[in-house]
Formats: structure tokens, C-alpha cells, sequence
């Protein structure tokens, strides 16, 4: 029938889906909308969402509660961090101070220092003393002898012997003095080291004085002996020995730094010496070892004396390469060592002018070493092995610093036929030099 009411919603029927998309159109329904739900199989009130149906009634959303700071009111405390420009976890850390929450946002600023109540009002002693016209020394001495805040204030008299005496006080609560220590020194000591020390049958008016007999520095001294060193040890006058001594042909060393140190070896071959092999044997088989290229250093030289007394020369020359150029003002020099100096010459590649030193191989080994270790920032990384042999000791250096060197190499070779005479000589030169 042609008014056959096909559609019920919400208890009123509809003739078509056109009809119930033009009654619901004021809620915002559209009778394209209501055709597509009535093709995905909804009939009935499922016809129209039920935000956009006539029944539908909002629910009442209840108004955050929210928190009052300082008379503004925030979401919570996140909101409020965020609007007054504090961190959140510098907020949270100043409550657990005990600090209130205008405090911790900065709305008004905290007293610090311990508060005295006068007459109602929360006072530091530096308030009391600056309110009541007194000195800031003198209340805080009566509070904490024990006078009341409004004894320290001037307010109220004080009676005789009311108040501990300051000898008194300090004998309680201040730090006890100490008077002349005795340091064994085969003993460990971390107690406070007092004024007046005693070592090796000496009196020192103080541990810088004593550290300053032995040349060492005093904090250095400090800090050994508060870790527990014995006074000989924290002056380097007898060797610290620890779990990681070391043994080595019946002489113990404090570590593997030590040994590698004494016998001029890499400190990462030391350590990365062969575990199924025992370390007497493994440092043997270091000193034993020659360098790569067949180049043989200190510690061969050391332990065969008959190349190392064999006589060498150790040179500086000059380099003139054609395609790779130093940088302005300044040229590249190498220095090495050689028992054959005529033949070296020959060898040489793009030299023009060759300085050259006459000694043991040992002596020359040992002054080629310290020239890369005190020269070591003007080495230069521009060469390769394709460019010439030796590029690891290849110097970047200006005319004066060539200079520098030439004479570097003389005092060192005369420090190791001489080394109490030109010690200092040496150590003097070596500061200038960098």
C-alpha cells in the first residue's frame, strides 16, 4: 500500500527511507546516510546514530575539579609546572624537601636556614639579628647555646649560668684538635694527618713540609695516604705492591705497567700476552722480538749487548718531495738510525742534506725513541709506505724546531754516557721545546 508505514523509529512510522532522512534532518541525519545504514541490514531505531536521534540526551560532564595555588587555579600539579615554567621533577624534588607548593613553583620565596618563632612570626637568625638590630654572629651563638629566640632578640634578659659557656660547647660539639701525630712507617694510616709529623726518625711541621723534602706534592701525598698507603709508599720511596703484582725473573714488580715500563716494552703487548703461556715466558719472547721491517728496538738492543754496544748513528734529513708539500712556512724532516751511514745516505729518497750523530745502537735506539714521544704532535700523517720507508717518523716541522731537535738529540746522547750531569739540562730543555 502506497502509505504502508515501512520504518518505526522511536515509536513513529515512516512511509520510505526518504521520509526518515527529511524528519531527521534537523539532527544533522542526511537520507543518503539512512540508505546506507538500511543497506548494512540496520532497520529500526539503527537507522539514525544515536547522537543525531530526537531522544538523545547528552550526558552532563562534571567540571575537572582541578587544585587552587597561590588564588589560580590549575588541572593539577603537571599544569601548573608547565604554566609557571618549572620542571615537574624539580617541583616533586622541592616537596620531598618539605617545602609547600607556592614555594616549589615560585609564587613566594622559602626562608632558608632554621626558623624561631617571635611574637607569632617564623624567623632565621639572620632575620632576628637584622630586625632587631643585633649581630648576626652573637644570635646565632646564643641559639644554639640554648637561649631563646627571644632571648638571641634582646627581648628577654638573659640570667647568669643560664646558658652553656661556648668551652663547653665546643668540647661536645666542635671538632676535636690534634695535636703531634706519630706516622709509622711500615704502618697504613687514614686518620687526619695533624700538623707535626714524624718520619724516618724526623719531625716535619707538616705534611706539605714533608711532602716538599721528598719533592712530591702534598695533595698527591694526601690522597695516597687516605687510601690507605704507608708514608714511604705515597712518597714513592718503596713500591706499592697490589693484587696485580707482578714476578719476573725472581724481582716483583707492582703491575705489568711496571714491568713494561722497565724493559721498554708496549704496555698493550703486556697485557695481551698468551694465557697457555706463563708470563716470565711471554716477556721473554717480547724482548727477544724484533719490530716489524726488521727493525730492532731498545729492548732487543738491551738484552744483546753485543749489537746494542756495536756502534750507530742516529740522522735528521731534510725532505724534498715532489708531489706532497708541507705546509707553509714550514718542511719535513726524518729521523732514524742506521749502523751505516755512507749506505743510508744512498738510500735515502728526495733528501738534499743529511745531520747525523755517532753512539752505541742502544744509545741511538733510546733518543730516536724520546724524540717521537716529546715531538709527537709535529709527526705528520701526509705519507705512506708507497711514498718512502719510514713514514712513521716523518716531522712537519718549521726551521727553529729542526733546530730544536738537532740539539735534542746531542744532550740526549750525551745524557746516556752522563745522565747525573745534564739530568736537569735535559728536563729544562724538554719543557722549552714544547
Amino acid at each position: 500500500m502506497k502509505n504502508e508505514l515501512r520504518h518505526i523509529l522511536e515509536g513513529v512510522g515512516y512511509s520510505s527511507l526518504e521520509a526518515v532522512g527529511e524528519a531527521y534532518k534537523d539532527n544533522g541525519a542526511t537520507v543518503w546516510g539512512v540508505q546506507k545504514a538500511h543497506s548494512r541490514m540496520r532497520r529500526g531505531n539503527n537507522l539514525i546514530p544515536e547522537k543525531k536521534r530526537k531522544s538523545y540526551i547528552a550526558p552532563v560532564v562534571e567540571e575537572p575539579k582541578g587544585i587552587i595555588i597561590g588564588g589560580v587555579k590549575y588541572k593539577n600539579d603537571a599544569d601548573a609546572c608547565r604554566k609557571r615554567h618549572v620542571k615537574y621533577p624539580t617541583f616533586r624534588k622541592r616537596l620531598s624537601y618539605g617545602w609547600d607548593k607556592e614555594e616549589a613553583l615560585g609564587l613566594k620565596s622559602r626562608k632558608r636556614g632554621k626558623q624561631y618563632s617571635i611574637n607569632g612570626e617564623d624567623l632565621t637568625a639572620k632575620e632576628i639579628s637584622e630586625k632587631y638590630d643585633r649581630n648576626v654572629a652573637t644570635v646565632a651563638d646564643l641559639l644554639k647555646r640554648g637561649a631563646t629566640p627571644e632571648q638571641a632578640a634582646g627581648l628577654t634578659p638573659i640570667q647568669r649560668g643560664e646558658l652553656i659557656s661556648q668551652v663547653e660547647y665546643q668540647q661536645k660539639h666542635g671538632k676535636k684538635r690534634k695535636g703531634k701525630i706519630k706516622v709509622p712507617e711500615n704502618k697504613s694510616t687514614k686518620e687526619q694527618i695533624g700538623k707535626r709529623m714524624f718520619f724516618r726518625n724526623k719531625e716535619y711541621p707538616s705534611l706539605v713540609a714533608l711532602a716538599e723534602s721528598y719533592g712530591k706534592d702534598s695533595e698527591l701525598v694526601r690522597s695516597r695516604l687516605s687510601k690507605g698507603w704507608t708514608v714511604a709508599q705515597a712518597l714513592d720511596l718503596e713500591p706499592r705492591y697490589t693484587f696485580n703484582k707482578v714476578v719476573y725473573k725472581d724481582k716483583t714488580y707492582p703491575s705489568k705497567k711496571s714491568v713494561a715500563l722497565a724493559f721498554g716494552l708496549a704496555l698493550s703487548s703486556v697485557y695481551r700476552l698468551p694465557k697457555n703461556k706463563s708470563l716470565e715466558e711471554g716477556i721473554d719472547e717480547l724482548l727477544n722480538k724484533k719490530s716489524p721491517k726488521g727493525k730492532k728496538n731498545e729492548a732487543y738492543y738491551r738484552n744483546h749487548p753485543e749489537e746494542g754496544n756495536a756502534t750507530g748513528y742516529i740522522y735528521l734529513c731534510r725532505y724534498n718531495h715532489p708531489k706532497i708539500k708541507p705546509a707553509i712556512g714550514k718542511v719535513f724532516y726524518k729521523v732514524g738510525i742506521t749502523k751505516d751511514i755512507e749506505k743510508r745516505k744512498r738510500l735515502l729518497k728526495y733528501t738534499n742534506s743529511t745531520w747525523y750523530q755517532e753512539d752505541t745502537m742502544l744509545n741511538a735506539s733510546i733518543v730516536e725513541a724520546q724524540i717521537k714521544g716529546s715531538f709527537q704532535d709535529k709527526l705528520t700523517r701526509k705519507f705512506t709506505a708507497r711514498d718512502l720507508d719510514g713514514k712513521g717518523e716523518i716531522f712537519e716541522v718549521t726551521t727553529e724546531e729542526a733546530r730544536k731537535i738537532k740539539i735534542f738529540i746531542a744532550l740526549d746522547l750525551e745524557v746516556q754516557k752522563n745522565p747525573d750531569s745534564f739530568r736537569q739540562m735535559i728536563r729544562k730543555f724538554k719543557s722549552r721545546s714544547h
